[in-house]
């Protein structure tokens, strides 16, 4: 929203973390969707398994621990669901990217919404692999890697320790503690109530000597008292303007440029 960005310098950059509720207005599946379509698969007793049932990757490695299915196929399940969304619309997405108001665009989400959209725009980075930014591009990371790849996805509670712990992935996470080091980051339709999103920031952030500021703009109103630890530790600031209000903005300003290139004459 307008007053929100009128804080700061008019030349200042961005980092923006998107969450579930851009997917969900856009007609994509959500992680609280998949949440609960494989906790639906999950039988007694092997739901003693989840240790955290705000937690996909909990959830996850209880269903392949309990042999319910392979994750092979768990993971081409979901695929299947993300390719089967045909009254979808990205128009939130176009809005926000076009705004200029961000440099690094971050998530934790599986679908490749963004990337096949707008790869003119948009420079993937994962954990496995990453793509050198055109000086037009923004970069996105994508935490988890996504679905378009069995090795490139972080889904369960094992494949996120072994993110964690191995050196592998250590470079990735140095350039986004560095990105979180250079530019205030804007949370826009996170769920606080996500222990995956909660762990992983705390997993990014904990080095850090020094970031940014930090904005959630949540469209959860319940804060855990893990979400509460997690404000504390970083200051983060909430937003009590709702999500859909940056998305309003976001589309008048996009709606307004698109007029007044209209409105150009041609002039000899």
């Amino acid at each position: 929203m307008k007053n929100f960005f009128d804080k700061f310098d008019k030349n200042q950059k961005f980092n923006l973390f998107v969450g579930d509720f851009l997917n969900k207005i856009s007609g994509y599946p959500t992680r609280n969707d998949i949440t609960e379509a494989i906790s639906a698969e999950i039988k007694q007793p092997a739901k003693s398994y989840v240790q955290d049932r705000n937690s996909l990757a909990d959830i996850v490695q209880a269903y392949l621990d309990a042999v319910i299915d392979t994750k092979v196929n768990l993971i081409r399940q979901i695929r299947e669901n993300y390719g089967h969304r045909f009254n979808t619309s990205v128009d939130v997405y176009k809005n926000i990217l076009n705004s200029g108001y961000f440099q690094n665009v971050f998530s934790i989400n599986f679908d490749t919404v963004l990337e096949t959209n707008f790869s003119n725009m948009l420079a993937k980075i994962t954990p496995m692999e990453g793509t050198n930014p055109a000086p037009d591009q923004l970069k996105y990371y994508k935490i988890f890697g996504d679905i378009t790849s069995f090795n490139n996805i972080f889904i369960s509670s094992q494949d996120i320790r072994k993110l964690k712990l191995l050196d592998f992935y250590s470079d990735f996470f140095k350039q986004i503690r560095k990105e979180f080091s250079n530019y205030p980051t804007l949370f826009l339709g996170v769920d606080l109530e996500d222990s995956d999103l909660i762990d992983i920031l705390d997993f990014i952030l904990d080095p850090v000597e020094e970031h940014e500021p930090i904005y959630i703009v949540t469209y959860t109103s319940i804060i855990s008292s893990k979400s509460a630890e997690f404000i504390g530790k970083y200051n983060v600031k909430l937003i009590s303007s709702g999500t859909n209000e940056f998305i309003d903005y976001f589309k008048e300003k996009s709606n307004k440029e698109e007029d007044e290139l209209s409105e150009k004459k041609f002039v000899w």
